[in-house]
């Protein structure tokens, strides 16, 4: 009897730990819709600046920003054809956006939510990071077989890396 109140109290235990130490699903936003026309969510960056969620994908050509403390919907800003990767620049409170199929990455300023450049980069950019040591943007092309390195601050391509 002792043995099954032990397992018992053990059982009981986890079970209060695992409650509390839970996570929960807190809202669901609904990205293809009139606002956004965006068929396929499928990469996004969040701005700490502004506590903004900025989310990219197939179709619709453009980003949704996403009030973090809202959770609602607030801008469509134009982008290139197929979003398939997006990185946030703190240091110069920057967006930048690998469009797939235009060959190019769109840079958006995170105060204004408007489009201040498009870079032209390798064929079908599809990842990208910011190294924020030296303000370097590193776009991956897939096709190209190389990475774009973009000036943060001056968001001009000044090298590219063959890597294939």
């Amino acid at each position: 009897m002792q043995k099954k109140g032990l397992i018992f109290g053990i059982a009981l235990v986890c079970l209060i730990f695992g409650l509390s130490q839970s996570q929960w699903l807190e809202t669901t936003i609904y990205v293809p819709d009139s606002l956004s026309g965006m068929a396929h969510p499928q990469a996004f960056t969040y701005n700490a600046t502004n506590n903004k969620i900025y989310v990219g994908g197939e179709g619709g050509n453009c980003v949704i920003v996403i009030d973090g403390e809202t959770n609602q919907k607030i801008a469509k800003i134009p982008a290139g054809e197929d979003i398939f990767a997006l990185c946030w620049n703190s240091t110069n409170n920057k967006v930048y956006c690998a469009n797939f199929y235009s060959n190019n990455v769109t840079v958006i300023d995170g105060a204004t939510n408007q489009v201040i450049a498009i870079i032209p980069v390798g064929d079908y950019p599809y990842a990208l990071g910011w190294n924020s040591t030296n303000n370097k943007v590193y776009c991956a092309n897939a096709e190209s077989d190389n990475v774009t390195v973009i000036d943060g601050a001056t968001n001009q391509v000044i090298a590219t890396i063959q890597v294939g």
